[in-house]
């Protein structure tokens, strides 16, 4: 059931949360030499010495300076779980109970997997592997099945940023290796204000209105469930003319040729934008009502049931009053992006969602 406490709730203005400054602290160390020391023909005179017939002992000097000086967490930390440290003449102390003797066969397996396989740095590296070649080739079939660019002549005058390869070992559970990744990432630290981009700023979803939703579910019975886009960041269309050079290790005979770019790409100054309003359109023509004081929230209810999407990127988490409500939200992801369905919530943004 929804009540009026809920709509104030989904409806209240959320703070904004209390991020730490950053410092930039630079040390100088200026350049001294050392004086001429006279050589032991030369007359040396003392002309006056003073010297403290009862000097204070370094002890008493530093004790004093501390006097009347209280130390205290910082208030940012109340948002984060801090630990103590332990004193080192614990009880139970760790070494007694974890061994690397005990370890099992299957971990250990796991372990020699992680080690003996090295995840390449560069394409120089890749190509000599036929597994990360056949990575990159699946990423351009991706690419070009995405409609994610037009092949086109260079021409004068025109500004092509660059891109680079990124490697990733996807493993199992028990430590097999998944799939060998390859993304292509453009380089868009090389993207000029103005002509291949214009606005940047992408909302997320705070910490507070995370801790509200899982709260109000627990509170109310709700199922919690857990929704993740597939190269979420490829979505969202372009209205900038973008231009990219060919990927390391593909090219064209003829006529030299770039990427006219329709489609975003990982590393592009507004790829999270891009994809946030591509999301944003979508689940508007939903039914979904988009809240005016957190961006990355929406609601739809019919009747008396309430579905509630909070949305952090390309992660999804879903929860309401009704299944079935919730099951239609989730044929209208699936009918426009590809969707993986996480099930029933279990980490969530580094939280842990345990149900009693």
């Amino acid at each position: 059931m929804v009540t009026p406490e809920d709509e104030d709730i989904f409806g209240m203005h959320l703070p904004e949360m209390v991020t730490p400054p950053s410092l930039e602290i630079s040390v100088y160390l200026p350049q001294t030499s050392l004086p001429n020391m006279p050589s032991a023909g030369d007359d040396i005179q003392v002309l006056s010495m003073n010297v403290d017939p009862y000097p204070e002992p370094p002890g008493e000097i530093e004790k004093l300076r501390r006097i009347g000086r209280s130390v205290k967490p910082s208030v940012w930390l109340q948002d984060y779980v801090t630990g103590k440290k332990s004193p080192s003449s614990s009880l139970y102390s760790i070494d007694k109970v974890l061994s690397y003797d005990r370890l099992s066969a299957a971990y250990k397996a796991s372990i020699h997997v992680f080690s003996t396989h090295v995840q390449p740095k560069s394409f120089k590296e890749a190509a000599c592997d036929p597994n990360w070649v056949n990575a990159m080739q699946l990423e351009i079939q991706a690419l070009e099945d995405n409609h994610t660019w037009d092949l086109v002549p260079l021409r004068v005058g025109v500004h092509a940023i660059g891109s680079k390869w990124v490697f990733k070992i996807k493993y199992k559970a028990n430590g097999d290796i998944k799939r060998y990744k390859a993304r292509l990432v453009a380089k868009g630290y090389s993207q000029l204000e103005g002509l291949d981009y214009h606005d940047t700023f992408s909302p997320v979803a705070k910490m507070v209105a995370v801790r509200t939703v899982i709260r109000i579910a627990a509170a109310k019975n709700w199922d919690l469930f857990h929704m993740d886009v597939n190269n979420a960041f490829h979505q969202g269309d372009l209205y900038e003319d973008v231009y990219m050079q060919l990927p390391q290790g593909f090219h064209r005979q003829g006529e030299p040729l770039v990427c006219k770019l329709k489609k975003s790409l990982y590393g592009l100054k507004q790829a999270s934008r891009q994809w946030n309003i591509k999301l944003t359109d979508a689940l508007v023509k939903g039914g979904y009502c988009q809240s005016s004081y957190n961006h990355s929230l929406f609601t739809q209810v019919s009747g008396s049931d309430i579905v509630v999407i909070l949305v952090y990127v390309d992660d999804l988490l879903i929860t309401g009053s009704s299944l079935t409500l919730i099951q239609l939200a989730k044929d209208t992801l699936h009918k426009t992006f590809k969707v993986k369905d996480l099930g029933q919530l279990r980490y969530f943004l580094g939280i842990e969602i345990l149900r009693s």
